[in-house]
């Protein structure tokens, strides 16, 4: 379902005495009843940091409690430079309780690492992912770009994507291959894989360009 319109309604909810960050998206949320905007300032995900600042027209005592990503193995927090020590509860949230005064910062660290997701019912087809980022194999323009696409011909609507396509095929288990996946220097979340002659990027930023999402693994004997 096409939902891109909704993603603003799901930064932050609200409680009674809780405010509660759900993703990593520069906004600004007004809490009227305790008097607190929030602003949040991200490059995410090409920076795994966001930072949460304070704006309060008195100092308020309440809970602004932050969501830890699934895919994320250890979420650091810090109130004002300081680390702040908490658990995260059984839904997923990093509670922190004290009372808000005007210019406070907290600092999230979220940080990502590789792994692969396999497709359901099919563990050895896996999609490589780095955080919540989903990477595509790189495989070329050839007979795609933005002019092929203007339908000249309904007939001949969509042969562009007849031309035959070479997939590299990965060796070794899952572990294996992601250790042999290095970042591209200057270009966030793009990767190299070591001995393969293909690159990996986000998949949202594919255009114009032929790609591939799951990989087969190789069938142990």
């Amino acid at each position: 379902m096409e939902n891109h319109a909704k993603y603003g309604d799901s930064i932050y909810f609200k409680g009674n005495d809780s405010l509660y960050v759900n993703l990593f998206i520069p906004s600004t949320v007004s809490w009227r009843e305790r008097g607190i905007t929030l602003t949040q300032t991200t490059r995410f995900p090409d920076a795994d940091t966001t930072r949460l600042t304070i704006k309060a027209r008195r100092s308020s005592r309440a809970t602004i409690a932050i969501r830890k990503p699934a895919w994320c193995e250890a979420m650091r927090v810090t109130v004002n430079g300081r680390p702040f020590r908490a658990a995260v509860d059984d839904s997923g949230y990093l509670a922190l309780a004290r009372e808000w005064r005007s210019g406070d910062v907290i600092d999230v660290h979220v940080p990502m690492t590789l792994h692969v997701e396999p497709l359901p019912g099919a563990p050895n087809f896996v999609a490589i992912e780095y955080g919540p980022v989903v990477l595509a194999g790189k495989l070329g323009r050839e007979g795609v770009t933005p002019a092929a696409q203007i339908i000249k011909n309904e007939r001949e609507s969509g042969t562009m994507l007849n031309a035959p396509v070479a997939i590299p095929a990965l060796t070794g288990d899952a572990s294996t291959i992601l250790s042999r996946i290095r970042p591209v220097a200057g270009d966030p979340l793009t990767f190299e894989i070591a001995g393969q002659d293909v690159q990996l990027a986000p998949y949202f930023r594919a255009t114009h360009e032929r790609y591939v999402l799951y990989w087969q693994l190789p069938q142990s004997p």
